[in-house]
């Protein structure tokens, strides 16, 4: 005879695959030993019996030839979601990359990954070479491209000219504006202007946007002029001056009008005099790499295919053409991996999604309340960050979404009279779940957001009144140590909001289990870590904020998915490892107005599903990269890069399925690692034993 051997750490992951078991295999036998759960089917056929479980929690069962006893964990391969009397449920988290932020000159592989080929020879190598990449084109390099030798390239390769142009280039010209802003501040009677005013990152952007604007042109901005209104963020600060005093307090008095046009002036001048510089190292590029090929590459990617306004009206229906656009491959993706519970990070479409979602069972309110979203509604209005604005945009509770005000994705949109702000929301599944109560609060800092929550009771736990306090958030990005505190300093400023929702929740009587799901996108490696600035691994966002004070527990990674213990120092990070599985795996390329963040690359995995004590997650697989590897080489990372036309955001979907139950209660695991094969063939020979018939169930 041949056995299949059912082994689980949870016993209701146990019973839910046991009876499913018995459903095809009459000879089925049970057995609680060592406080390991075992059930043994006795086949008998002498073919080998493959077992999977499909979306709906079916067991399946495909027969091969020949074969031999074997072991199957449970745990590796049973889903119960969806399927009679399993406690199991599954879950999603995934940055969607807010459209607003979309086509911000991501680097993508070309579609079907297109062959590259370049001049041999040409303008932007030539320029490396003799250190001189800003100067102008000669007539015969304008010419020589056209003539020469084409060869293959890479996306590596590609990728890594966008590193050449911001370590030769923008970092250069990032220095000289800074210097050049220095100088301009100072006034006529020795005061000077406030230290905001005339930022280098302010006058790259509005050089960008102009390179950009230059991209038909061929990158001519020779009639390109700045107007006060395009240097808006590099001058709004610049209101009072400060003038040194010998008392220790500075005298601050206000500028006046001629003050304030002369800098102006200066600032303009400032920006004019380093626009040629950057357009003419992107003209050399373009003659390398054809930068048109890129972008339109990146449009195809991420073209959503309708705007905010259009899907809130009542007559929006999605045109076929519309049904190939990002919009719909974000959402076919989600429903590939049918999570019970789904949070999304920079949503700007959140209409689209309650309603395309909506079709397939999910809701993103409470029961009994089919409320359709409005930007008016949901803070997609223009409104002045402040008091009033959080309490506009936290007093509804109707809708699991949470913005941030003013957002990026709206500044950025090219029409944002029709675009809404992005935020982070929570859809779960109707059959499953039952919304009881959905809750937000904001960081301090509200244009980046906050929380959103919903208490969710369980609808398939068989009366035990197991509910669920799901949360979606999304913290601020930067890879300094200052980011990383403000990243913890935003969860400490909302632990005891938490700690109030989560006591609350075990207060409903209908609740007498509770377990806490975090969901995030946040933007920080759970060990990063920087000694040499100050900060060390244990003081960190996730460690001394989600671990110890919210009290949750981040996933692992599967045992043929983890890190290296080998740590890769690149681009001044030390604590990241050599090999990693990754969520991100992004770069952004001369496409981008914000020129600051041309060239940084970022291989890193930043988003969580974290969760409370009464739970467990699956161990999760993500890609894994070795980031030492060069860049043109095929096993390198680059060639994998995000987004791509199927996987149409720069973060790559995290999805675990969680148990309830301790880790305390996962001993069995360990004791079923443990177990020899010579223990395996013994409860082989004993459940074989007429004797022990009498534990068929």
């Amino acid at each position: 005879q041949r056995f299949l051997i059912l082994v689980s750490q949870n016993p209701q992951r146990f019973r839910a695959g046991s009876a499913k078991m018995r459903q095809t295999h009459p000879h089925t036998h049970g057995l609680f030993a060592a406080a390991v759960v075992i059930t043994v089917a006795s086949l008998t056929s002498s073919s080998k019996v493959m077992v999977t479980v499909d979306s709906e929690g079916r067991v399946q069962h495909q027969a091969a030839s020949g074969g031999e006893a074997f072991m199957v964990r449970s745990d590796d391969f049973l889903s119960t979601s969806g399927g009679e009397g399993g406690s199991d449920f599954k879950v999603m988290t995934w940055n969607i990359l807010a459209d607003g932020l979309s086509d911000d000159g991501f680097v993508v592989p070309l579609k079907g990954n297109a062959e590259i080929k370049f001049p041999k020879e040409n303008a932007w190598d030539t320029g490396l070479k003799s250190e001189n990449p800003f100067k102008s084109l000669t007539a015969a390099e304008e010419l020589s491209a056209a003539s020469k030798e084409l060869v293959t390239g890479s996306m590596g390769a590609f990728i890594a000219d966008q590193e050449n142009i911001k370590k030769v280039v923008y970092d250069k010209i990032t220095k000289t504006i800074g210097s050049e802003c220095d100088a301009a501040r100072g006034l006529a009677d020795g005061a000077t202007l406030e230290i905001n005013c005339c930022q280098s990152k302010d006058l790259m952007k509005a050089i960008g946007i102009k390179v950009a604007e230059s991209a038909d042109k061929k990158y001519d901005t020779s009639s390109s002029e700045f107007t006060s209104k395009d240097l808006k963020s590099a001058l709004k600060k610049c209101l009072k001056a400060e003038k040194p005093v010998k008392e220790e307090e500075p005298a601050i008095r206000d500028i006046t009008n001629e003050e304030k046009v002369a800098f102006t002036e200066k600032v303009m001048g400032i920006a004019k005099r380093n626009l040629p510089n950057v357009a003419n190292a992107v003209k050399r590029l373009d003659q390398k790499w054809t930068l048109k090929i890129f972008g339109d590459a990146l449009k195809e990617t991420v073209e959503w295919g309708s705007t905010a306004a259009d899907e809130e009206s009542g007559d929006f229906k999605l045109s076929k053409e519309q049904e190939g656009k990002r919009g719909m491959r974000l959402v076919k993706k989600i429903l590939e991996e049918n999570p019970d519970i789904l949070a999304t990070q920079e949503n700007d479409h959140y209409r689209f999604f309650q309603d395309q979602l909506g079709e397939k069972g999910y809701r993103t309110t409470k029961d009994g309340d089919d409320s359709k979203y409005t930007r008016a509604v949901g803070c997609g209005v223009d409104l002045e960050p402040g008091e009033d604005a959080i309490k506009k945009c936290s007093e509804d509770m109707t809708f699991a979404r949470i913005a941030k005000i003013t957002s990026n994705a709206k500044k950025f949109a090219k029409d944002k009279a029709v675009a809404d702000n992005d935020g982070s929301c929570l859809f779960w599944k109707a059959e499953r779940f039952s919304a009881k109560k959905i809750m937000k609060t904001y960081f301090g800092k509200v244009t980046e957001g906050g929380v959103v929550g919903a208490l969710l009771a369980d609808k398939k736990d068989e009366g035990k009144g197991k509910c669920i306090v799901a949360f979606a958030t999304h913290l601020p990005s930067g890879n300094k140590v200052e980011n990383e505190k403000e990243r913890l300093d935003f969860v400490k400023a909302v632990s005891k909001w938490v700690e109030d929702e989560v006591s609350a929740a075990s207060e409903e009587s209908d609740c007498k289990s509770v377990g806490v799901v975090w969901m995030m996108d946040g933007n920080s490696y759970q060990d990063f870590e920087n000694e040499k600035k100050g900060l060390k691994k244990g003081d960190n966002m996730y460690h001394a904020g989600i671990e110890k004070l919210l009290h949750l527990q981040n996933y692992e990674m599967a045992d043929d998915n983890k890190d290296s213990s080998e740590l890769f120092d690149a681009d001044g990070r030390s604590d990241l490892p050599k090999v990693m599985a990754s969520s991100v795996n992004k770069i952004r390329g001369v496409e981008s107005v914000q020129l600051t963040k041309i060239g940084e690359y970022q291989l890193d995995r930043i988003d969580y599903i974290a969760v409370s004590k009464e739970l467990q997650t699956s161990k999760v697989k993500l890609p894994a990269f070795d980031r030492s590897l060069p860049r043109n080489e095929e096993g390198s990372p680059y060639n994998q890069i995000l987004p791509s036309y199927e996987n149409p955001s720069d973060h790559l979907p995290v999805v675990s399925t969680i148990a309830w139950g301790s880790k305390s209660d996962s001993a069995a695991h360990s004791s079923i690692q443990a177990l020899s094969k010579a223990t395996l063939l013994l409860l082989l020979l004993l459940l074989s034993a007429p004797a022990l018939l009498l534990l068929r169930p």
